[in-house]
């Protein structure tokens, strides 16, 4: 935690250090204002801010061409193809390959793109074919879908599943991380693939549906390595889906404090239930019963809000339904 809180506060210091300076880079010569944000860029590229390292990219390009600046072919095509790296890693691969493509047009000899455009089209052979920005959308969604299946696929084959150790809870937060990595949309889904449920805490199982493409989700199944479509199995896409890891993990937490108490007030009923026991000693075990049962109640009522993104502490329990989402 203290290593994530310190890695928060240095990117934050460095998006301010960056913007800090935006009044003095105004002062500087327009070659020296290149300089100044391709330096930005790259600062923001090395710890994975790629959008605003696009942005300044973008800012150094433009001012180049609109000044008729007079640099060497080898400096401009560094920053052609760094804006290619960040295209690529926001998931923008047909304007990663033009990226790509112009660094070689303006320094034919520069073997950095011509290792990123050869790798990129090793990945994605359809890039070659696509002219328009309509085509690019549409592949860019179909590349997108393709990363979902390499994702579970490669996470399947480096992890092993192992009951009450390394399950499909562990598993899905795994995937859940790495699909942000790659800025794919996703969700923690709760249910039971194999039977209709009604309630959050009877699932049985957890997996993640991701955003290939707006509105349109894909079902990845961790334990296994494959993606499940909606006419394959549609419990994939019905049940409990939580938006962040922090929400899944507090379900977990509310699980475990439920299930320990479901369970020992099945205890308490077989203690009450037992012959051996006074009249005086059944009333005082009545009382804990009903003090615990509350207690899983409440268990209940606090799951059931976090499924449905709601706030307990300022709710009643009589407005929040159960219901299930689904996504098709």
């Amino acid at each position: 935690m203290k290593i994530m809180i310190h890695l928060s506060l240095v990117i934050l210091l460095m998006v301010m250090m960056v913007y800090g300076v935006q009044a003095e880079s105004a002062k500087l010569s327009p070659m020296n204002s290149v300089i100044e944000w391709q330096n930005k860029g790259d600062n923001f590229y090395s710890v994975g801010l790629y959008d605003l390292a696009l942005h300044e990219y973008e800012k150094a390009l433009e001012l180049i061409r609109s000044a008729g600046l007079q640099f060497s072919g080898s400096f401009i095509a560094i920053i052609w193809n760094s804006k290619g790296d960040a295209l690529n890693k926001l998931g923008r691969y047909r304007e990663a390959l033009d990226a790509y493509d112009t660094a070689l047009e303006i320094f034919p000899s520069f073997a950095v793109s011509a290792k990123n455009k050869e790798k990129l089209l090793e990945s994605f052979p359809e890039l070659a074919h696509i002219k328009s920005v309509k085509d690019a959308k549409s592949a860019n969604y179909s590349f997108r879908l393709e990363k979902c299946k390499e994702i579970v696929r490669n996470y399947y084959d480096t992890h092993i599943y192992q009951i009450d150790n390394y399950d499909c809870d562990d598993m899905t937060l795994d995937l859940s991380n790495q699909l942000k990595k790659e800025y794919i949309n996703s969700k923690i889904a709760i249910g039971d693939i194999d039977k209709d449920i009604t309630y959050p805490w009877e699932s049985m199982h957890a997996w993640v549906i991701a955003e290939y493409e707006p509105d349109k989700w894909i079902a990845l199944e961790g334990t296994g390595g494959y993606i499940v479509l909606a006419e394959d199995n549609p419990r994939y896409y019905q049940g409990w889906f939580f938006d962040e890891p922090l929400e899944f993990k507090k379900y977990r937490e509310l699980r475990s404090q439920l299930d320990d108490e479901i369970r020992y007030v099945d205890q308490l009923h077989r203690e009450y239930n037992s012959t051996n026991m006074s009249q005086n000693e059944k009333y005082s075990k009545a009382i804990i019963i009903k003090d615990h049962t509350e207690k899983y109640r409440d268990l209940e009522f606090k799951i059931i809000a976090l499924s449905q993104g709601i706030n307990w502490e300022n709710s009643d329990i009589f407005n929040i339904s159960t219901r299930k989402s689904t996504f098709f």
